[in-house]
Formats: C-alpha cells, structure tokens, sequence
C-alpha cells in the first residue's frame, strides 16, 4: 500500500495479512449493528443500507466506507470494506480506517480468523 493511496480494502487473500476479510461467530444481524454502532463512534453515518446484497454505505467528512456483510453460515459471518478518504494523499489513513474499525469488531464480537474461505 502506498502513503498516497486514498482508498483501500480488505480481501480474502490480501498481501498484508492485516487486511484480509475477518470472521465472526455471529449472525448477518448481529454483525451489521456492530459494524452501524462503531463507525458512528468514528464519526460515520449510515447514508445507504441494502440487505439483498448485505452492504453498508458509511459516510463523513473525512471520507467514506463500504461494508459488505455476508453470512457463510447461520453462525458464522464475513465482513469486507472499502474506504476512501477525501484527500490529495491517503497517508495510510484508509487502512488506518479499516484496522481501527476491525479492532472495534473483533473487542465486541467473537472473532473466528482472518481470510478462512480463500
């Protein structure tokens, strides 16, 4: 990742293994709520929200995140992100974005493992 990227994402094979799509053991629900509560305690608000295709669109001044929640089993459930910021340079602040909200989940929820189903 470059200090000038503005964008960055989570992937289930991503090269820095800090960013790959992590698993929780819990429902779609559960983990939509979460993932709704924690980027509002960043300063994001929910501007777009599609349960047929299990994603979030969170946005604030600073930038922009999509969440793509998908449950792989009625216990188990995946979480990807996309974010932008609105800036000429990213300086790491897109994935700082993403670690910081993947920390929140992991401290409220069960965390099972990163990239499982490659």
């Amino acid at each position: 990742m470059s200090v000038f990227a503005t964008t960055a994402e989570t992937r289930e094979r991503h090269p820095d293994g800090r960013l790959q799509t992590p698993y929780f053991k819990a429902n779609y629900a559960t983990v939509k709520e979460a993932v709704k509560r924690h980027a509002k305690s960043m300063g994001y608000d929910v501007q777009g929200e599609n349960d047929q295709h299990g994603e979030l669109f969170l946005k604030s001044k600073r930038g922009h995140i999509i969440a793509t929640i998908i449950q792989v089993l009625p216990t188990e459930t995946a979480v990807d992100f996309k974010t932008q910021v609105y800036a000429l340079l990213g300086l790491k602040r897109p994935q700082k974005t993403i670690l910081t909200l993947m920390a929140k989940l992991k401290a409220d929820l069960s965390f099972k493992g990163s990239g499982l189903h490659p």
